[in-house]
């Protein structure tokens, strides 16, 4: 009797949890409803400095810094207001891009 009791609730909870679901699924809201005001990006991730970390030991990202591509952009305009950019920041939040993710 506890076993069919115990697995009745158990579908009982997944029919709910699940058409709980669908109905939030199928409301029409936007994408830029659910984002913060004035966000231009959002992004959320689990784990992320372990991934920045992982891509900084890349091949890919060894690859993407001796590229003819990438050595043009260190040589332009865009380059240097970029760093200039992340200099500003990295003193506002007083630590290197690569230690604060």
């Amino acid at each position: 009797m506890k076993i069919i009791f115990f697995s009745l609730f158990r579908f009982s909870l997944a029919g709910v949890l699940l058409s709980g679901g669908l109905a939030l699924a199928a409301a029409k809201r936007s994408l830029a409803g659910s984002m913060p005001s004035g966000a231009v990006v959002y992004i959320e991730m689990d784990g992320l400095g372990g991934k920045v970390r992982q891509f900084r030991k890349s091949g890919l990202y060894a690859d993407i810094l001796k590229s003819p591509q990438y050595k043009e952009f260190e040589s332009s305009s865009e380059y240097t207001k970029m760093w200039a950019g992340r200099t500003m920041a990295e003193t506002l939040i007083g630590m290197d891009f690569w230690m604060a993710a």
